[in-house]
């Protein structure tokens, strides 16, 4: 094991963003979608390792949530916006994705 520093914060993130994306069905149909905004709230865990004696000590940091993040609010732009009755499925996919790739042990480097 190396040595390193472990962080636990909880932490309450509001994020504006402008995702956009466009699909080209055909070369008429085009559509737009995209998320306006991020919300969610969870204890995330970092780990600053491994350290060295040489600056800037830290050679890498990783993170991960400790839990799945149980709090999410998307605000979606364009034609998904228009699509409640699907908003469920994304919300489950962008939630399980989240769950593969940075609840622990999983973590993004």
């Amino acid at each position: 094991k190396q040595p390193g520093i472990q962080i636990d914060a909880d932490v309450e993130w509001n994020g504006n963003c402008d995702i956009t994306l466009q699909a080209t069905l055909t070369k008429g149909v085009k559509f737009t979608f995209g998320v306006r905004s991020i919300q969610l709230s969870e204890r995330i865990h970092i780990l600053l390792s491994p350290l060295t004696t040489e600056l800037p000590i830290i050679s890498a940091i990783q993170f991960g949530f400790a839990n799945p993040p149980t709090d999410i609010h998307l605000e979606f732009t364009g034609v998904v916006k228009s699509l409640n009755k699907f908003m469920g499925p994304i919300h489950d996919l962008i939630q399980s994705s989240l769950v593969k790739m940075l609840v622990l042990p999983q973590r993004m480097i």
